[in-house]
């Protein structure tokens, strides 16, 4: 049996794989969005900077030149689950639930800060191999 179209079978949001250039692109807008109604109480996530730049590497955002090295990019394959794990301490030293971060974290070089909308989408195509979510409100 054959289907002739897939249509309407799933929703348009659907997580199934897209392709590099669909994932920059959904990306693109959702963080061209966000950046243009910033308000107060905004969430922003942390991505590892390691995962960010693969990612980057993958949909076509950076190229030789652009990682700060003189090692030529190979051509990326997509990256596996988000990985957050080298940001947090493994045990918390209250004992807490909460997940407590390294303390000598920098942005840009360990992590990157994104949108809400931006972290869902990542989230729905990637899933991430730590149980907690990093995420900070953003005050103005």
């Amino acid at each position: 049996m054959t289907i002739p179209s897939a249509e309407g079978f799933l929703p348009a949001a659907s997580c199934l794989p897209c392709t590099a250039e669909e994932e920059r692109a959904a990306v693109d807008a959702l963080t061209r969005e966000a950046d243009a109604n910033v308000k107060d109480g905004d969430l922003r996530y942390l991505i590892s900077q390691s995962w960010w730049t693969n990612w980057q590497s993958y949909v076509g955002l950076l190229s030789y030149g652009e990682n700060d090295t003189d090692i030529p990019l190979q051509p990326a394959s997509r990256p596996g689950e988000i990985d957050n794990r080298k940001l947090v301490l493994e045990e918390t030293s209250s004992g807490s639930e909460d997940t407590e971060l390294q303390r000598t974290l920098r942005e840009g070089e360990d992590y990157t800060l994104v949108p809400q909308d931006v972290w869902r989408k990542l989230y729905d195509w990637y899933a991430v191999a730590t149980a907690r979510n990093i995420c900070f409100s953003l005050f103005l």
